[in-house]
């Protein structure tokens, strides 16, 4: 597969991921949610074969992905509107679990692919990856949580609002937070 192949599926991906909230949004207003399930259900089996086959740390980030789909098809037989909106539930809980049982059995998710750019990583950066591994683990649980109460609780914009901007923002902030402490690690390191 071609390098800019490769980015197009990625970006695909991505699109569908941070779309979805919105899908949910407007898709409850225009179908029944067995129709609306089916449609997910679709969109969420093109994301798991694209991340297969772009991912470098697939077979970590893909259950969850899948795990999402089980509930998904569970949700179509049941006709739920809630299991619809489980989606960044099981996302979030499910990478939780992930980015812990890399800490529990090494290579962390994040050593994996700090190691794309950097093979030979010190011990120093290993350790590092390690506890960034735990901090994204925390952040997908108390994600997991509020999203889950936006679900369970929260009404068709809370939930929207919350899944479909604050948590991206969120997500942002901590990326940008913890390349600010890499730098300033290595910087201190040289």
């Amino acid at each position: 597969m071609s390098p800019s192949h490769k980015k197009g599926l990625i970006a695909v991906a991505t699109v569908i991921g941070l779309g979805y909230p919105f899908l949910v949004y407007f898709g409850l207003t225009w179908f029944s949610p067995k129709i609306l399930i089916g449609i997910v259900l679709g969109i969420l089996f093109l994301r798991v074969i694209i991340m297969r086959s772009t991912l470098p740390a697939s077979r970590l980030l893909i259950w969850p992905a899948i795990l999402a789909i089980c509930v998904m098809a569970f949700g179509a037989v049941i006709q739920s509107q809630v299991a619809i909106k489980l989606y960044p539930v099981v996302i979030s809980f499910a990478l939780c679990a992930a980015f812990i049982g890399s800490v529990i059995k090494p290579p962390s998710i994040i050593e994996i692919i700090a190691r794309l750019r950097e093979p030979d990583m010190p011990q120093s950066g290993v350790i590092y990856t390690r506890r960034v591994t735990i901090v994204w683990a925390g952040y997908f649980l108390l994600n997991g949580m509020i999203a889950a109460w936006t679900a369970l609780y929260g009404t068709i914009e809370q939930w929207t609002l919350y899944n479909g901007f604050v948590s991206y923002c969120l997500t942002g902030c901590l990326f940008a937070g913890e390349y600010i402490v890499r730098k300033r690690i290595r910087a201190k390191s040289n």
